[in-house]
Order: structure tokens, then sequence, then C-alpha cells
């Protein structure tokens, strides 16, 4: 944690402004990296001021990229929605909820929380049941996957020879990546990193290893970024390794251990949906290059986005074909231009949401999530339709959309505060174009 939260204040530092770059913000994307299942509290972050909606043509000055000058604006390529043109939604009108949970005193717990979608539609729960008295930051989790149909909540066990396995609450072990009845656990805080691997179907264990030492430059700080499962093997980036970080190696590693890691790719974000690979060849810079591999046959194409030089290549989302981009192109005084750029996996742009503090959340069978924060936009949480070509705020309030990976069927999950220190949270599946 500690090398990468220096890591994150020298990026902050270096290429400026292509995030909020507080204290707070650098903490938030550190906790995001490391996948902590944190709710924030209403009152704080999610205490955001919606201000009318400034149109686009106003700002046509702006100072983006990596670079420190004034310069004109790029325009963005295709249709272009903002989130003033959204119209209301909500449960009962355009997602039915199938699951919710009301998180109290947040603030000193971190309670339940929706981590991810999987790839058949399934909400990945996480519950912080208790804490170590003497050890006030640690916590003891346990994780279960909610069916989308029956609302039925299923708790997996922990894995063989957890710490502290109580409840199926383990210490230190954590679900980083489902997939089909695949359910892979590591415990960041072992070396070398340990990795389990539970089988839904037949409800058996296996176990290995992965030797940090083994990769370039690593230091006993070594953590894995955004695992994926794909096939037979799991994709990861190690955080903690001497390389820049806009642009960082891929590796894979069969699920079984059987052979050493494999080096995939040099990428800046990455993402994967089935077989599917999409990475972009840098972070935090301007692109002008997405990679799609098959992984199961090798074959790989890569295409422009037209992002243009001076935006920011901020985040990465794909499902069935679709590519969200989160990119950052420019502010003037309080008022960003962010965009959560939209293409198919043939580059074929479909969509750009434009507003001030907007960023993606997902990407799933037919929509993308999104919520915005900043001023001169509507806060709130947003689905674009694509189907309808529709954009429709589900939430007025800021509130950590889903799907937060690769998902399937029609699922999403959002959160809402509901007092000072309380948030509820929702897992549904969307209605679709009507």
């Amino acid at each position: 944690m500690v090398t990468e939260l220096r890591h994150l204040l020298e990026e902050s530092v270096q290429h400026p402004p292509a995030e909020p770059h507080g204290t707070a913000a650098i903490l938030r994307r550190a906790r995001a990296r490391r996948r902590r299942h944190q709710v924030v509290a209403a009152g704080s972050a999610l205490a955001v001021l919606a201000v009318a909606g400034v149109g686009y043509g106003v700002v046509r000055e702006l100072t983006g990229g990596t670079g420190a000058d004034r310069v004109a604006h790029t325009e963005p390529v295709g249709p272009v929605v903002h989130p003033d043109d959204a119209v209301p939604g909500g449960p009962g009108k355009d997602v039915t909820v199938f699951a919710s949970y009301l998180n109290r005193h947040v603030n000193s717990r971190n309670g339940r929380h929706y981590e991810q979608v999987t790839s058949d539609g399934r909400v990945l729960v996480s519950q912080a049941t208790r804490r170590d008295q003497f050890d006030p930051l640690s916590e003891y989790t346990r994780f279960g996957l909610q069916d989308p149909v029956t609302g039925g909540l299923r708790w997996l066990p922990a894995p063989p020879g957890a710490r502290y396995a109580d409840d199926h609450a383990p210490s230190g072990p954590m679900v980083v990546a489902v997939h089909g009845n695949t359910v892979v656990w590591l415990d960041r805080d072992r070396a070398p990193l340990p990795i389990d691997v539970y089988d839904l179907s037949t409800r058996t264990w296996s176990h290995f290893t992965i030797d940090t030492k083994a990769f370039p430059g690593s230091d006993d700080g070594i953590d894995l970024e955004a695992p994926a499962v794909s096939g037979d093997r799991l994709y990861f980036v190690p955080l903690g390794l001497d390389e820049p970080l806009y642009r960082r190696t891929l590796w894979s590693v069969p699920l079984d251990g059987s052979s050493p890691p494999r080096r995939e790719a040099e990428v800046g974000d990455f993402a994967i949906d089935g077989s599917t690979l999409v990475y972009t060849e840098a972070n935090n810079r301007p692109i002008d290059r997405v990679t799609v591999r098959n992984l199961e046959t090798g074959k790989e194409h890569s295409f422009d986005p037209q992002s243009g030089d001076r935006c920011n290549q901020l985040s990465l989302a794909v499902a069935r074909g679709v590519i969200a981009l989160g990119e950052f192109c420019g502010e003037k005084g309080p008022i960003r231009d962010d965009r959560v750029h939209v293409v198919t996996t043939d580059g074929r742009p479909l969509v750009t949401l434009q507003g001030s503090g907007i960023e993606v959340g997902g990407v799933s069978r037919g929509f993308v999530t999104a919520t915005a924060y900043g001023e001169g936009a509507p806060a709130g949480t947003y689905v674009y339709d694509l189907d309808a070509s529709r954009l429709v705020r589900i939430s007025t309030d800021v509130g950590e959309p889903g799907p937060n990976s690769v998902a399937g069927g029609r699922t999403l999950t959002w959160s809402v505060p509901v007092s000072g220190d309380e948030v509820k949270i929702f897992a549904g599946r969307w209605k679709g174009a009507r």
C-alpha cells in the first residue's frame, strides 16, 4: 500500500490534471486499485452539490492533456450526450431491483458491498463481519454470490487454512475474480502470493502460489491489479514493480499453477471479457491505439479511438463487443471536460457521454453505466441504453455504479446515500428500451 501510494503521489505531480489531485482523491484511487470494499458516506465524498448544467459550447478553451498550455478543444467523434440530456428514471421504471441492503454506520464499518457483476449476471457480494480488536485496520470479510433471478444469496466457504476463518469470514483472503464456476481468492498480505481456486460445481479447491521475486524489478510490496479469468488462465498487472505507472506489464498464469507467469503485453489499461482482451498503450496519457486480442487464437487488431491528442486515457471497461474509455480532456476553472467514450471492438464510435466529473461505471449487455459528481453537470448515477440511444438518470446522488467488471445478463449495481452515516446499495436488472 505504501509503495503504491507513493507512486500515485508522484503521478499526480508529474501529470496534472488527469485526475482530481487532492489527497482524498489520491487515497480513493489507491483504495480502488487495491479493490478495497468500502462504501463512502453521504456527507463526505457523496455530498456533491448539483449545479445547473453548462452546455459544452460555453467551454471553448481548456487546459488538458499532459501539457500546461491553454489549447483548443478536441471535439468528440460521433454522437455526444450530456448529463443534462438525461431523462429521470429509477427502480420500477427502468430497472427491476432484485436485491438491496442498508449499510448503517458506514463511517466506522464497511458493511456489505456489491463488488462486481459476474460474466453470467450474478453479483459478487462482500460482507465485513468484524474487526480484530488488536488490529483496527484489518477486516474479516466473507463473500457470496447473489442470483439475479431469485435474489438468493449463497455465501462462499473460506479457503482451506484461511487465518481466523469464522462463519466463512477469513482474514486476508479476498475474492478477486469470478468467471462461470471458477472463483479466485487472493491473500494480498502473504508472500509468495497464495492463490486459491474454488469450483462452484464440484465444490473442490486447488491452490498454488505466485513467486513475486520472479518479476523484474520486484520488491516486497507486490500486489495484483484487476485480476481476471479467461479460459484456464488468470491475467493481472503486478503493482510495486520498478516500471512507469502509465505503461506496465500484463502477465498471466495457469489456474493450476503448472507453469510460471507469462508476459502478455505492455499495457496502460486493460479489461477482459470472455476470450477478448482489450488494452490501451498508456494510462494518464493521450492515446492513439486500442488493441483487441482473441485469447484463444492469439489474433489481434488495433484501432485509433480518435480521442485526440489532448485527452488523457484514465479507465477502460469492455463487454459484449462494446468498449468504454474514461477520458479527461481539460478544464476551465471548476468545469472539467470528462468523457465516457464508447466504441465497438472494431473502433466504430457509438456515443460519448460528456460532462464535468463523469466517470465510467461499467459495460453490460446493451448499456453503459456512469456517475457524475463535478460542477457544471447534475450529480447522479446514469445508465445509457445503447439500443434506445437514451440516457437515464436513475439516482440524483453519486453512488459507485456497476457492473465494475465484465458483466453478463442485464445486471447493474449502484448505491444511494440515505443519511449522513447510511448508504443503501441496490442490484437490479435493466429493462431495456421502451
